[in-house]
C-alpha cells in the first residue's frame, strides 16, 4: 500500500507581498512550505502570489491590517481552512516614521508601534493555541539592529522593536514547555521600500541581501537552531557556530537584550 503524500508543511508570512517578505516567501516555497501571504495591499499580495505559484508553490494570499484583533483571527481562520494549521508565523510587516519626540504626531508615532509591536502580539496570540495544543510550531519576528541601539530620528521605531524582541525571549519562555521556538531577526540594511526612504533621508548602508534574511528563517525553520530559541539573531551573525556553541550561547546569556551593572 501506497503512503500518502507528505503534506507541506505551513507558514503565515505578514508583509508577505513585497520586499523582505516577498523574499522570505519565496525561500520557503523552494524549501516545500505552504505559505499565506498577510499584507494591507491585495495587489501586491496577489501578484507575489501569482508569481510562487508559478514556481510550483501553495499560496494564499489575504489582505490583512495585523493591527486588528478580528482581522487577524479571521485571517489564521482561513489559512487553516484553506492550506492547514499553521506550523511557523513569520511576524514580518512593519513601518517607520521620522520625527523629533517634541515634534511628532502622536497618532503616526503611535500606529508604528502598533504595527510593529501589537501586530506580532496579536498573530502569535491566534496561532499560539493551535500550536500548543500541536506541540510544536514556530514564531519569527522580524525586528531590527535598532533595537539595540539608538534611533536619532525613528523613535518609536526603535521602541517597538527592541520591545519586540523582548516579547520574544518571553515567549520562548511561556511557550517552550510546549514545543514552540522563537526568535527574533536583524535582517541588515535591505533595499525594501522602508530600507531606500531610511536611506534617502541618512544615506546609503552597506546592503544586505534579503535572500540572506530569508535563508536565515528557513535555517530557523529546520529544526537544527530550537536550542537558541529566545534568541535575537543578527543576519551576519555565524549561526552554525552559536548551533555548535549553544550551551556558552545559554549560560552566558548571549544574544540577548540585557541591562549590565557593576
Amino acid at each position: 500500500m501506497r503512503e500518502p503524500p507528505v503534506q507541506p508543511r505551513v507558514a503565515l508570512v505578514t508583509g508577505g507581498g513585497r520586499g523582505l517578505g516577498a523574499a522570505i516567501s519565496e525561500s520557503l516555497v523552494r524549501a516545500g512550505w505552504a505559505v499565506a501571504l498577510a499584507g494591507r495591499s491585495p495587489r501586491s499580495l496577489e501578484d507575489t502570489a501569482d508569481r510562487l505559484r508559478g514556481m510550483g508553490g501553495t499560496l494564499l494570499s489575504v489582505p490583512t491590517d495585523v493591527t486588528s484583533a478580528d482581522a487577524v483571527d479571521r485571517l489564521v481562520s482561513a489559512v487553516a481552512a484553506e492550506l492547514g494549521e499553521i506550523d511557523a508565523l513569520i511576524n514580518n510587516a512593519g513601518c517607520t516614521e521620522y520625527s523629533k519626540v517634541w515634534e511628532a504626531d502622536p497618532e503616526a508615532w503611535w500606529r508604528v508601534v502598533e504595527v510593529n509591536l501589537l501586530g506580532p502580539f496579536l498573530c502569535a496570540r491566534a496561532v499560539l493555541p493551535g500550536m500548543v495544543a500541536r506541540g510544536g510550531g514556530y514564531i519569527v519576528n522580524v525586528s531590527s539592529i535598532a533595537a539595540a541601539e539608538p534611533a536619532q530620528n525613528q523613535t518609536a521605531y526603535s521602541a517597538s522593536k527592541a520591545a519586540l524582541v523582548r516579547l520574544t525571549d518571553s515567549l520562548a519562555a511561556q511557550a517552550g514547555s510546549f514545543g514552540v521556538r522563537v526568535f527574533a531577526i536583524s535582517p541588515g540594511p535591505v533595499k525594501s521600500d522602508m530600507g531606500l526612504e531610511v536611506a534617502a533621508r541618512s544615506g546609503a548602508p552597506k546592503w544586505v541581501a534579503m535572500t540572506c534574511a530569508a535563508d536565515l528563517i528557513r535555517q530557523l525553520l529546520s529544526g537544527e537552531f530550537d536550542q537558541l530559541t529566545g534568541r535575537f539573531i543578527h543576519v551576519t551573525d555565524n549561526i552554525e557556530d552559536m548551533r555548535r556553541r549553544a550551551s556558552e550561547v545559554i549560560d552566558r546569556d548571549l544574544y540577548q537584550l540585557r541591562v549590565r551593572r557593576l
